[in-house]
């Protein structure tokens, strides 16, 4: 293969100083493209070739733009994610796969017009391996998520210089309606506690709805995160070992959480308990060996561990506690929105920088789209508080002060 750029001339031609390089080779076909630029004069042939030569020194692709598909695009772009956390990996090949199913990996970039880009969008479905949800149309939260990721990631193929614009640029978001969930009301909570199946899944639901961790940062906390002394737990990353599996926060950084003290005794009882050896707060002996299994296989085979491995059928046992307690939730109501729960009543009274702390969110943006919900709790403290107004105002003065008196004039 020739790396240079080399120059040439044909007399015959209006432009005759022609510069011609080969494109990469292809191990399928065991051949190269070859390219070629005219110029009228040598001067500008000449310039392109220096351009060019540099180009391929910095390691810039050699075949142009024009011929390049969305499958070896896919391929690039994913492995610029591979330093981020599997479950990040998983969401953007998920996206991929989508453009690759859609279009094909033999579909060129150049090639994507916006006109695509709406009707990709429009036939998106459900992916899901569920059969009863498989092939149905997706929500308007879901189809605005694939948009942005979409966007995203021909986004990057305009930075790279391999298209001129992005074919997803023009489409139109619309804001999905605010996704509710359900409000536990005061006394709903001892009845939910009371209602769990052991001691172990009566602290999580405390630990969930008190300290506002997300259910992966719960199901990973060992002993020696729990701060007994200072009534608080620690959610911080961990490395990997031979026999344990690393952990990462959602945002990377460690956070400390308060806890109250009901929910401290019921950790102390649970700790007298505890399975020997096992050095998780939720898990059982059990599932210990299970997990510890599960990551000599991810080991063996060089597969990403993920927080999510941690869980086992947790939802169908929270969903008949909450049954069992006689919760008629009229929206959305899993163990994440115990968390959401946690973070609304911090809101409620905390400024939203200590609540974005506490809840460990990136930005205080996050805080305020996602946990920071309009329900009947607030309409109520709306009422009551014109009222405590009201009744200040319907207060009788001890003494009257009138024009006059303020003036300083006489009554008399």
């Amino acid at each position: 293969m020739n790396k240079k750029p080399i120059l040439t001339k044909d007399s015959r031609k209006k432009h005759p100083w022609i510069v011609r390089w080969h494109g990469e080779y292809d191990p399928g076909s065991g051949k190269q493209k070859r390219y070629s630029k005219s110029f009228r004069t040598r001067k500008e042939a000449e310039t392109f070739q220096a351009e060019k030569s540099v180009e391929f020194n910095k390691g810039a692709r050699r075949d142009t733009s024009d011929t390049i598909t969305l499958g070896s695009f896919i391929k690039d772009f994913l492995e610029t994610k591979k330093a981020w956390k599997p479950s990040t990996q998983s969401v953007w090949k998920n996206e991929c796969n989508r453009l690759l199913d859609y279009f094909g990996a033999d579909k060129t970039l150049r090639s994507i017009k916006p006109m695509d880009a709406d009707k990709f969008v429009n036939a998106q479905v459900n992916r899901c391996e569920n059969k009863t949800t498989l092939g149905r149309p997706l929500s308007m939260f879901t189809k605005q998520k694939i948009k942005r990721n979409s966007k995203s990631i021909l986004q990057k193929a305009v930075e790279w210089q391999l298209i001129p614009s992005n074919p997803f640029s023009g489409l139109k978001f619309n804001r999905p309606p605010a996704q509710r969930w359900y409000r536990l009301r005061p006394h709903e909570y001892p009845l939910l506690l009371d209602a769990a199946s052991n001691l172990r899944m009566k602290a999580l639901f405390a630990v969930l709805y008190t300290a506002g961790l997300r259910s992966g940062e719960a199901l990973a906390l060992r002993w020696n995160d729990v701060d007994f002394e200072k009534n608080q737990v620690i959610i911080d990353n961990r490395q990997g070992t031979d026999t344990l599996p690393p952990f990462s926060v959602k945002t990377y950084a460690k956070r400390r959480v308060p806890l109250p003290q009901q929910t401290v005794n019921l950790l102390l009882e649970l700790h007298e308990n505890a399975p020997e050896g096992v050095p998780y707060v939720f898990m059982t002996a059990d599932r210990f060996q299970r997990v510890k299994a599960k990551w000599q296989q991810c080991q063996k085979q060089r597969q990403q561990w993920q927080n999510s491995f941690m869980a086992n059928n947790l939802m169908t046992r929270f969903q008949s506690a909450f049954k069992r307690a006689g919760i008629r939730p009229d929206t959305k109501f899993t163990l994440h929105v115990l968390r959401k729960n946690c973070i609304q009543n911090w809101a409620d009274e905390l400024p939203i920088n200590v609540t974005k702390q506490l809840a460990g969110h990136a930005t205080t943006e996050t805080t305020l789209q996602y946990y920071n919900q309009v329900d009947g709790y607030h309409y109520d403290k709306a009422v009551s508080v014109i009222e405590r107004l009201i009744e200040r105002g319907n207060k009788t003065p001890d003494v009257i002060s009138t024009p006059e008196v303020r003036r300083g004039g006489s009554l008399g």
